[in-house]
C-alpha cells in the first residue's frame, strides 16, 4: 500500500483502500485520517470525506466524534436534494409533501441510516425508532415500503403502528443495512398520479 501510495500518489483509490486496510486490520487511527485527508485534497465530495471521517471515528476513534461527522453527513444529504431547490411553486409542492409525509424528520432517518451502514445498531435504532414515530402514518408507510422493496418483511401490523412489529423490521433492516449502501431517499412517492 505505502509503494501504491508513493507510485500513484494524485489517485483517489489508493486512500480509499488505505483507510478500509488500517479499519479492518490495523486499527491505526492517525493512518486513517492521514488517508482521509489525502481523500479530501484529491476530491470534492464532501459526502465520501465525511462518510470516512465518520466511519473511523466510529469504529476506531472517538465516538462522539463520529456521531458529529454522521450528523454533518445526514445534514449535507438532506440539503443536497435536488426536490428542495428549483423554481418557487416545484420548491412549495415538495416542501408541502415533506412536511406532510416526513414532519422534517428526514435526518432523523438518515442519521439511522447512516449508523445501520456503519455497524453500529446501538445507534441507530432510537434514531429509526425515533424518526419513525414522528413521522406521519403516510410518511411511516413509505417508509416502511421501502424497507419491503428491499426485501425486508413488513407485516401489516407494523403499519399500523404496533411498536413490536415496527421493532421486529427495524432489527432486520438494521441486519440488512450492509447490502443498503447507496443513500437513503424520501421522495418514492409518485406524485403524478391523481388518488
Amino acid at each position: 500500500m505505502d509503494q501504491a501510495s508513493a507510485r500513484w500518489p494524485e489517485q483517489v483509490w489508493i486512500y480509499e483502500l488505505l483507510v478500509e486496510y488500517h479499519l479492518s486490520y490495523t486499527g491505526d487511527r492517525p493512518s486513517v485520517l492521514a488517508a482521509v485527508s489525502e481523500i479530501d485534497r484529491l476530491t470534492s465530495d464532501t459526502g465520501v470525506v465525511l462518510s470516512l471521517q465518520a466511519r473511523g471515528h466510529l469504529e476506531i476513534g472517538n465516538e462522539q466524534k463520529g456521531i458529529e461527522y454522521v450528523q454533518k453527513l445526514a445534514a449535507h444529504q438532506n440539503e443536497g436534494d435536488d426536490t428542495k431547490k428549483g423554481i418557487f411553486l416545484k420548491r412549495w409542492f415538495y416542501n408541502a409533501i415533506e412536511w406532510y409525509l416526513w414532519r422534517n424528520e428526514e435526518e432523523m432517518m438518515l442519521r439511522g441510516h447512516l449508523y445501520a451502514v456503519m455497524g453500529r445498531p446501538d445507534l441507530a435504532v432510537p434514531e429509526i425508532e425515533n424518526a419513525l414515530s414522528e413521522f406521519g402514518s403516510k410518511g411511516r408507510e413509505e417508509v416502511l415500503d421501502s424497507f419491503s422493496k428491499k426485501g425486508i418483511s413488513v407485516p401489516r401490523q407494523a403499519y399500523d403502528g404496533s411498536s413490536e412489529h415496527l421493532r421486529k423490521v427495524i432489527s432486520n433492516y438494521i441486519l440488512n443495512a450492509g447490502k443498503m449502501l447507496l443513500p437513503l431517499r424520501f421522495r418514492s412517492v409518485d406524485t403524478t398520479s391523481q388518488g
